[in-house]
């Protein structure tokens, strides 16, 4: 049997103790998948090479030798989240507080003067769940019962974890690579899932 390629034998490390090597496209792959269904805020690298551990059904430890290769990648998997997040949040449309405005017409104004008078039902109805779910329970019981939730994004699926913002709001939240089939073509897209808990910031 033909012996393997430099290629292939330098994307593979050797285990301490004469155990099989490792892949490190699979633990790039393990990895980013661990960081895009945890909170980035609270999980340790050791807990980041545990899980990894756990999604190759590595024996616990198996890793040990390789922290620093876990390191470097989970530091560049979590540089690119952030980098995402921080361009998603530049392209959200925000309010426009300069430039021509369009005068409103007598009509406008009048129906937007109603509109401040009589609130609508959709208002009235996110304004009642903000006020019926804010003491519905603590932050740490949220992400002591939460599990992990499978969202499907065409035929793929991607797992929205438990997640507390900086904010304080609690929520389900995923980000991930996927690649769809556009025509006959195969085209990359960043993924983003954010399933934000009404009331939530109040527990």
């Amino acid at each position: 049997m033909a012996g393997a390629s430099s290629d292939d034998a330098a994307d593979r490390l050797p285990d301490a103790g004469g155990a099989p090597a490792v892949d490190r496209a699979k633990i790039e792959e393990a990895v980013c998948t661990v960081l895009s269904t945890t909170c980035l805020e609270t999980t340790s690298l050791r807990e980041v090479r545990a899980l990894t551990e756990k999604h190759l059904e590595m024996q616990p430890g198996h890793l040990d030798e390789h922290k620093d290769l876990v390191k470097e990648i989970a530091t560049e998997e979590i540089r690119r989240i952030q980098s995402a997040n921080a361009s998603l949040e530049e392209s959200t449309p925000s309010k426009a507080t300069g430039g021509s405005r369009k005068r409103a017409s007598p009509a406008d104004a009048k129906s937007k003067k109603k509109e401040k008078a009589e609130p609508s039902d959709k208002k009235q109805k996110t304004g009642a769940a903000t006020i019926r779910q804010s003491g519905m329970m603590t932050k740490k019981e949220f992400m002591d019962k939460a599990t992990t939730m499978t969202v499907c994004m065409g035929d793929k699926k991607m797992l929205a974890a438990p997640k507390i913002f900086s904010t304080g709001s609690c929520s389900f939240y995923a980000t991930q690579k996927l690649t769809f089939k556009v025509g006959d073509k195969e085209v990359s897209c960043q993924c983003q899932v954010q399933c934000v808990v009404i009331g939530s910031k109040e527990w």
